[in-house]
């Protein structure tokens, strides 16, 4: 798998991201949400994997129902939003975002 060169938009910390399909990416230094690829609109969104940094700590899947699944963070659950506009890629970022802040921080 190749990775991508990041700078987050928040605090400019250069940093690398697996390249998928569909991927979340999250800062290492500052917590928040970086970058998103994602090929809504022309495939399905899902696997779609949450990184921090270049580490992978979330997986959401599915195809109706998203489940988000992350051992390291003891999340396993089903997402209530769906497709459209990517809400269900913004929910599962805010849950993950708020488990590892408390977890790791």
């Amino acid at each position: 798998m190749s990775n991508k060169n990041v700078n987050c938009k928040k605090c400019g910390n250069d940093y690398k991201v697996p390249l998928t399909a569909n991927m979340i990416s999250i800062c290492p230094q500052c917590l928040t949400y970086n970058y998103c690829e994602c090929e809504y609109g022309f495939g399905p969104i899902t696997p779609c994997y949450i990184f921090v940094g270049d580490k992978e700590v979330a997986q959401i899947t599915g195809n109706i129902n998203y489940h988000l699944d992350s051992d390291e963070l003891g999340i396993h659950m089903v997402l209530k939003q769906k497709y459209a506009d990517l809400a269900v890629c913004k929910e599962a970022t805010e849950i993950v975002l708020e488990k590892y802040r408390n977890e790791f921080k």
